[in-house]
C-alpha cells in the first residue's frame, strides 16, 4: 500500500502455475477501516499473472485476503 498524491493505493499481484491447472478466480479482500467499517474488492484472476491496484479513500486498518476461504488456494 502507498500513499500517490493524497491517495491511498492498494496494489498486489496473484499468481497461479501456467497450463492445465489454471482456473479463472474472484480472489476477495475485505478491508476493515478504524470506525469499524467494511469494504469488500474483488480481484478476478483471468491470467496466471494478474497485477491489481485499487484507490482507497482512507488506510484500511485491516486487509484479508480470501477471508471465508471461498477458493481453494494457498495465499503467501
Amino acid at each position: 500500500m502507498k500513499e500517490s498524491g493524497g491517495q491511498i493505493v492498494l496494489g498486489g499481484r496473484a499468481e497461479q502455475s501456467e497450463g492445465g491447472g489454471f482456473r479463472r478466480i474472484l480472489v476477495p479482500l475485505l478491508l476493515e477501516y478504524a470506525d469499524g467499517r467494511h469494504e469488500v474488492r474483488l480481484v478476478f484472476q483471468d491470467e496466471a499473472r494478474k497485477d491489481f491496484q485499487f484507490e482507497l479513500k482512507e488506510r484500511p486498518k485491516t486487509i484479508r485476503v480470501d477471508p471465508f476461504q471461498n477458493n481453494l488456494a494457498v495465499y503467501n
